[in-house]
This record gives C-alpha cells, structure tokens and sequence, in this order.
C-alpha cells in the first residue's frame, strides 16, 4: 500500500526519518545516518530545492515590505511555476513574467507548495512562526482559496492545534494531502480531499 515518507528534526535539520502507512499507523521512526541508501533515495530533500529564476524579476510586495520580495515556496505549474514570497505572496512565474495573485496568508511566508500531476491545482502552507499557520488551494478556475488553520478539537483522537505550517504533499492518487507541522510537538496530518 501507500506509505508517507518524512524527514524531521530541530531547526530544519532532517535527523530522523519516518514512514506511516495509509491508516496513519508508524512503521519506522529512526534516525537519519542509519536509512539504507535505497531508502535515502526515496526520502524527501528537506524543504524543496528552488528553481533559478531570472534576476530583477518583479516580485509582488505589500506596500513598504520589498526587502521580503523573494522566493520562499515553489511548485511545477502547467506554464510555469506557482512561487510563493517571504511575505506570503503568491505569483505565476512563466519565464520572465510574475504575475501575482496576492496574499497566501494574512501575515509571514509561503512556507511549502506543491503541485497535482498537472499542474493545475496546487495546495500550500503560509503563516508567521509567532502566529497561526494557513492552508490555501489555488487553480484558476476558481482561484486563491484560504483554507484555514488546523485545530482539531478531538473526539476519535486527541486535540491538535498545528502553527507552523511547513511542508504539504499530495499522495500519488491526488486524493490525500499531508501536512507537516514544526511546532515544538512535530505533527503530520492527512486531509481527505
């Protein structure tokens, strides 16, 4: 079956690697030096390498913010790439153009991006380290979408309140997201789509 793979550890340093199955059940928790080389070939790279993008390009900013107007979060589009800024900005960028779409979050950065097969609908995380984390869903049919944070208050399992927002993954049948959470206690939640 389907198997998540993630990296964890202090300071957005991976030291330990995970795998949980499709029911959510952990089948490894160990630490990083000790992975096969096979399965370091599967594992994640950490935060996702940026593309090169052309110097001077035009960034979005918020009003008095340029210093914050580069490149934090990327994913592959159908034209492009979707880019997230520093300041929580989202843009298009096809070649030399940057078109933006506004603000992924009220306040702080992009913080992840990724992209379905296609490039046509992307999901992302944004949001301050001191203040709550953002999910958002783009496409351009219907746009930029905030989704909210993520608070759950319990029932079936114990409550969850997740902050900082840092990684977000679609499984290979686009049907489930993973959401990765750096706050003190490390957190990964699935979201059904």
């Amino acid at each position: 079956g389907e198997e998540l793979l993630g990296l964890c550890g202090e300071k957005e340093k991976p030291q330990f690697y995970f795998r949980v199955n499709a029911e959510g059940k952990l089948l490894e928790f160990t630490p990083l030096e000790q992975a096969s080389a096979l399965l370091r070939a599967r594992l994640p790279a950490g935060r996702a390498r940026m593309p090169e993008f052309p110097k001077n390009l035009n960034w979005p900013v918020r009003s008095g913010r340029h210093y914050r107007a580069v490149p934090n979060a990327a994913a592959p589009w159908h034209n492009g790439y979707l880019v997230g800024t520093a300041d929580g900005m989202l843009a298009l960028v096809d070649g030399s153009t940057v078109f933006s779409y506004g603000a992924a979050a009220p306040d702080g950065p992009v913080r992840a991006l990724c992209s379905n097969a296609d490039g046509t609908v992307a999901f992302g995380a944004a949001g301050d380290e001191d203040d709550l984390g953002y999910l958002f869903r783009f496409d351009e049919k219907s746009g930029l979408r905030w989704l909210g944070s993520i608070c759950y208050p319990g029932g079936d399992y114990p409550p969850a309140v997740c902050n900082l927002l840092t990684a977000v993954a679609l499984d290979g049948s686009q049907t489930r997201l993973a959401i990765g959470c750096a706050d003190r206690l490390g957190t990964v939640c699935i979201a059904e789509l």
